[in-house]
């Protein structure tokens, strides 16, 4: 079986293969890559809470730094993302009612 284009490119090209190599390792140890990393090794259900997060958020506009949104009734126990469900605490308070 012969080589692929990219393969023969970089076989070809050493000095694109290591400016490549460098590119690559330098946006895998960044925040993006790192995130990107995480979020396409997350199973299932961790994608489909974020997605959840993400929804909830998205129905408050300007959230203060150091505030989350809130499920009054958590979706594990039936609550929904209604905004009738949802509220603003501060991420202390939040962290304290999730040890409960």
């Amino acid at each position: 079986m012969g080589l692929g284009r990219t393969a023969k490119y970089y076989r070809e090209n050493p000095e694109a293969r290591k400016k490549h190599q460098i590119t690559s390792k330098k946006w895998n140890q960044s925040e993006d890559g790192k995130s990107y990393k995480k979020a396409k090794n997350s199973t299932p259900s961790e994608k489909a809470k974020q997605k959840s997060r993400v929804e909830a958020r998205s129905k408050f506009k300007n959230i203060p730094e150091g505030y989350v949104v809130d499920h009054k009734k958590p979706l594990a126990k039936g609550g929904s993302n209604d905004k009738s469900n949802l509220r603003v605490v501060s991420a202390k308070v939040n962290n304290t009612k999730n040890k409960k």
